[in-house]
């Protein structure tokens, strides 16, 4: 999810997908757009927000506003793992600060929302080499709910920008859908609006993934029909 109008989020909600992403790192979306968004989901669609960094502060907002889950990018060493872990968690297991807001559904949970807080889905994005290099350590960290594999950064890191089916790519991705299996860490990744795409994906070992963009699926739709009236009317 790119777009800032929640009513996109809303009609998405309505297509089977199992969750949406709600982009901060590349779209223009404020915290306040974000609660929106999640506002806006239907139909017992899972939000998962990708923040821009690993920044404790950030994550501690995008929580209290009531995702059930933040999406960590850039995550390449045990310690920035344990970062993103810490940021999601109230003492002692980590350091967010309390004060959850709309997540608390405006303090009415009271302390029972403490318990409720211990299911915040972390997911952290492997996307550049040095990440796939120290993916034993990253996979040692507790709390680490799921791993998230971007194919573009990662190509960029080996040299070989937007070459996604280049050998060193695909042989990286397959170094951590194989590692994370083995502990047991659910393991997606990124893919373009693409059937093709998604099933090859699914089929070297991927338990779940996005497929395509918002906008993706208007410019798909929008450039097919054009084309085709075009094509069939000498437009």
């Amino acid at each position: 999810m790119s777009f800032t109008d929640p009513t996109v989020t809303e009609l998405l909600s309505g297509a089977g997908f199992d969750f949406l992403v709600i982009d901060m790192e590349h779209a223009p979306l404020t915290i306040e757009v974000v609660q929106l968004h999640l506002l806006a989901l239907r139909g017992g669609v899972t939000g998962i927000v990708r923040v821009p960094s690993n920044d404790p502060v950030l994550i501690k907002q995008v929580l209290d506003v009531g995702a059930p889950g933040v999406m960590v990018p850039m995550v390449s060493t045990r310690e920035e793992a344990e970062k993103a872990v810490a940021s999601c968690f109230y003492p002692p297991l980590g350091i967010r600060g309390f004060g959850p807001r709309r997540a608390s559904f405006y303090d009415r949970l009271g302390r029972t929302y403490l318990q409720k807080a211990q299911d915040v889905l972390v997911m952290i994005q492997i996307e550049h080499i040095e990440g796939v290099n120290r993916i034993d350590e990253i996979l040692e960290v507790n709390g680490l709910g799921a791993i998230f594999i971007g194919p573009w950064d990662l190509s960029g890191s080996l040299g070989v920008l937007g070459e996604i089916d280049h050998p060193q790519v695909v042989a990286s991705v397959d170094r951590v859908i194989v590692k994370a299996r083995e502990k047991g860490i659910p393991v997606g990744i990124a893919t373009p609006l693409s059937e093709r795409e998604a099933q090859r994906w699914m089929e070297r070992g991927v338990q779940f993934l996005t497929v395509g963009t918002d906008y993706g699926f208007l410019v798909q739709g929008a450039d097919v029909m054009v084309n085709r009236l075009r094509a069939k009317h000498s437009l």
